[in-house]
């Protein structure tokens, strides 16, 4: 069996660390006051989990879930982040192996001091993606194609909450982020539209599943002419489309 730990308490943690040095699956609820640094003594950690329940956590971050990434990064392959504070770069340098990522209630990115900006992200054998930040989140359609275009080898991606734009849907497919995905998920994403899906199908690739949820601007008409589009160049992939 699996070695996990769940645990919202900071004892808890820093005990089962030094009991069972070989955890390989961490899971924590935090409220982003603990220490956590004794996760960098699992040398065997290949998947964990830290969601923080704060409306800041830059600090914690930098303070404490940095450092962590920083000693047992390099072996993670499964990375869940659950903060309203977070740098996706520093995220792509100590995590190089990652196959699957979920970012949650993200509401800032934390950028670099000078300039302010978010840099590169090179998440290169990252398969699974899911990037659902907070509702009131601040991710500007640039960040997110800084953190999205050089992600070649995805297979499974779902975005919720984000301004992915049409352009910038458009540009990610031309960048080839979407070369190799299968499946696909938008999830009240409000400013795309029929258009910018019509790129997507259009677009040389493997994709079979296309979910579409609660997008503001995407009609049903729309998603009709997609499965017509679909007929029409005989694709194997399926459109499923949900009304809020």
């Amino acid at each position: 069996m699996t070695p996990d730990i769940r645990a919202d308490c900071p004892c808890l943690c820093v005990l089962a660390c030094s009991i069972c040095p070989s955890l390989t699956r961490v899971s924590l609820i935090l409220t982003g006051q603990e220490a956590i640094l004794s996760l960098g003594h699992l040398k065997s950690l290949t998947d964990l989990t830290i969601r923080v329940i704060a409306t800041s956590s830059e600090h914690f971050f930098r303070r404490q879930v940095e450092p962590v990434l920083r000693m047992v990064g390099s072996h993670l392959k499964t990375l869940t982040l659950s903060l309203p504070d977070l740098d996706v770069a520093a995220v792509s340098e100590h995590c190089p192996m990652l196959t699957d990522l979920e970012m949650e209630d993200l509401r800032t990115l934390i950028l670099s001091d000078q300039p302010p900006t978010l840099q590169p992200t090179h998440f290169r054998r990252l398969q699974r993606l899911k990037f659902f930040p907070h509702e009131m989140n601040t991710v500007t359609p640039e960040q997110l194609f800084e953190m999205l275009h050089d992600g070649g080898k995805l297979t499974e991606a779902c975005l919720g909450w984000c301004q992915l734009t049409d352009s910038l849907l458009e540009a990610l497919v031309a960048s080839g982020t979407f070369a190799n995905l299968r499946e696909f998920e938008l999830n009240e994403v409000e400013y795309v539209s029929g258009a910018g899906l019509r790129s997507l199908v259009s677009a040389d690739s493997d994709l079979a599943s296309l979910t579409v949820f609660g997008c503001d601007f995407v009609s049903r008409a729309d998603i009709d002419l997609l499965r017509l589009q679909v007929v029409e160049q005989n694709l194997d992939l399926v459109i499923r489309y949900f009304e809020l």
